[in-house]
């Protein structure tokens, strides 16, 4: 599973040079939201120096007006921002969170000490 973070630059890694001779320089990822059906689609480039697996920086602020929640996502080699290149390389689940976490409320007013009753 992928998880992606709005607002914050991270990177991922993912092993689909498993599904091809030669890994690509560029990937084009489909993401669809699986409540809304909302897609999104990208193109990132594989900034990894090693053959046996791919690093993409992915910055979550391209992602700013996007529904949070869970996506499904499919990915293909790509030619720098213009057509896919060959079959289906992965697919599987990315989930989009927003930059903070819920907190819950906190009350700093209330008093501790309760009265109990034996009976």
């Amino acid at each position: 599973m992928i998880v992606i973070k709005k607002n914050i630059t991270q990177n991922i890694y993912l092993t689909l040079s498993e599904n091809q001779e030669t890994p690509s320089e560029w990937y084009y990822f489909n993401f669809v939201n699986r409540a809304t059906n909302e897609v999104i689609e990208k193109y990132y480039e594989n900034i990894s120096i090693e053959d046996n697996y791919q690093k993409f920086e992915i910055d979550g602020t391209e992602y700013e007006s996007n529904n949070s929640g869970f996506f499904t996502y499919q990915i293909w080699a790509s030619n720098e921002e213009e057509e896919i290149l060959g079959d289906l390389l992965e697919h599987g689940y990315m989930e989009l969170e927003n930059s903070t976490a819920f907190e819950p409320v906190k009350y700093s007013d209330q008093n501790n000490l309760f009265k109990t009753y034996n009976g």
